[in-house]
């Protein structure tokens, strides 16, 4: 009793004076809500991460150009397109895809162009295992194979020893400058 359920959903972390959750949310777009549960005279919880993508214009196809790693070769192309997603917990779900001897390159095609806003990316950080999340992601977009600009990029962090967190499921949100493409 007493209880609070305290978020945030710009990336910052939750603290006791984030938003206080008193009734269901009605969320609009792909982003992440960070929670924590405090109690006054308590330490607060820990932070959950939930991500919520919209389905916005899912690709019509999907063609690897890297090779995925043999042990986790998720569901080769059709992991991209599927809409599916599998727990952190069970890196041999058909669901996961894992690129190591190669970096991950894949084309993504549409029957018209698109003016896409935001591109969400999916991974898992699995440090017992050694499966570990990427450090750059690039965004190109075109109409012509050939003639492909960058739309955006993004560094991020490497997993570093003795990290606090060895096992998550991680979302990275990309926004794109809307270019029909």
């Amino acid at each position: 009793q007493g209880v609070q359920l305290r978020y945030t959903d710009d990336g910052s972390p939750p603290d006791s004076s984030s938003r206080l959750y008193d009734k269901p949310l009605r969320i609009g777009g792909s982003r992440d809500i960070r929670a924590i549960a405090v109690k006054e005279g308590w330490l607060p919880s820990e932070v959950a991460t939930y991500s919520f993508f919209e389905t916005g214009v899912p690709p019509q196809r999907c063609q690897l150009l890297a090779q995925p790693n043999s042990q986790y070769p998720g569901l080769h192309d059709r992991t991209f397109t599927n809409g599916e997603r599998a727990p952190v917990v069970n890196l041999r779900d058909a669901n996961w895809i894992a690129f190591r001897e190669e970096p991950f390159k894949a084309l993504f095609s549409y029957a018209q162009p698109q003016a896409i806003r935001k591109i969400s990316f999916g991974y898992a950080l699995h440090v017992p295992q050694y499966v570990f999340g990427p450090t750059q992601l690039r965004v190109y977009g075109g109409n012509e194979r050939e003639q492909l600009e960058l739309l955006a990029t993004k560094q991020l962090p490497m997993c570093e020893p003795g990290a606090s967190i060895q096992v998550a499921s991680q979302v990275v949100h990309l926004e794109l400058p809307g270019k029909a493409c």
